[in-house]
């Protein structure tokens, strides 16, 4: 059994295409559409290894969810990725502050990003 990864990603076309790249490095993946969805999961089933977090998405953002979960000591130990079309310096402080660990722009390579996610496991 491999790392647990959430991923929240509302975009359906990559949505599957994250899933099948870390399944294929023996990951064990669990995708969300929004964070409404990823935070519900958090309540109910615990702690995964590693969260993929796209900051941009419909009911609950990437950064809502980081907020959400501020001050809570169990989701601060959980490294958290931000993937995002967004690369302004703005988005990137904000995710930083509110607890995210590293920050991959869009377009990104797979191989590169499974690197990055390894990186915060370790």
């Amino acid at each position: 059994m491999g790392d647990n990864i959430l991923i929240a990603e509302d975009d359906p076309d990559l949505r599957p295409l994250l899933a099948q790249t870390f399944e294929a490095e023996g990951f064990d993946v669990t995708t969300f559409e929004d964070g409404e969805g990823l935070l519900r999961h958090l309540d109910a089933d615990g702690r995964p290894d590693c969260i993929l977090l796209d900051l941009m998405m419909p009911r609950v953002s990437g950064l809502g969810v980081l907020a959400e979960r501020s001050g809570d000591e169990a989701f601060a130990s959980i490294p958290v990725v931000v993937l995002t079309g967004r690369d302004d310096s703005e988005a990137v402080e904000t995710a930083l502050e509110r607890g995210a660990d590293d920050y991959v722009t869009k377009p990104f390579g797979p191989a590169d990003l499974v690197s990055q996610v390894r990186e915060q496991l370790d």
